[in-house]
């Protein structure tokens, strides 16, 4: 369910998200320290962390790739278990945790708005497989490395045409 930030912003006393940029990049540190312990399933040098703090609905993108023979129910558990033990205000005025499982793994965003200020993630966590039919898309249809080689073969095809 799509959900309508700026009204629930509104909703909760803001016409906007009060201090946004020091509030993702608040986030962003507790994110790194939090979900890359040794117990994690996540894979912290293939994951990556994007902060867009004019983007009400994901102010923070987290790319989160399992380790190898990890799952997208064991990475959904940890993610959700550091997001109510270490990551979450203690007394939000509003918050909304929704899953969306699509072919390439599971996204979960969260939406929560304290009594001073608010923050959107969108967490995206991919197991081996999603990465390699990915990787196998992008390879089979990657962009063209060579634009002149491309033009000569263009050409080439025209003048046998004509």
């Amino acid at each position: 369910m799509q959900l309508d930030y700026e009204k629930i912003l509104k909703d909760n006393g803001f016409d906007a998200v009060p201090e946004a940029e020091e509030t993702t990049l608040a986030f962003f540190h507790e994110i790194n320290n939090t979900l890359f312990d040794p117990d994690s399933p996540f894979d912290q040098k293939q994951s990556s962390i994007d902060d867009f703090p004019d983007m009400l609905d994901h102010m923070l993108y987290c790319s989160l790739p399992l380790k190898p023979g990890k799952s997208v129910a064991e990475g959904v558990s940890y993610l959700i278990s550091k997001w109510y033990s270490d990551l979450a205000y203690t007394n939000p005025k509003y918050e909304s945790v929704q899953r969306t499982s699509n072919t390439l793994g599971t996204d979960i965003h969260i939406f929560t708005i304290s009594k001073a200020t608010a923050c959107s993630f969108l967490f995206s966590i991919t197991d081996e497989a999603a990465e390699k039919a990915t990787q196998d898309y992008m390879d089979a249809y990657s962009p063209v490395d060579d634009i002149d080689e491309l033009m000569r073969k263009v050409a080439a095809r025209k003048e046998n045409k004509g």
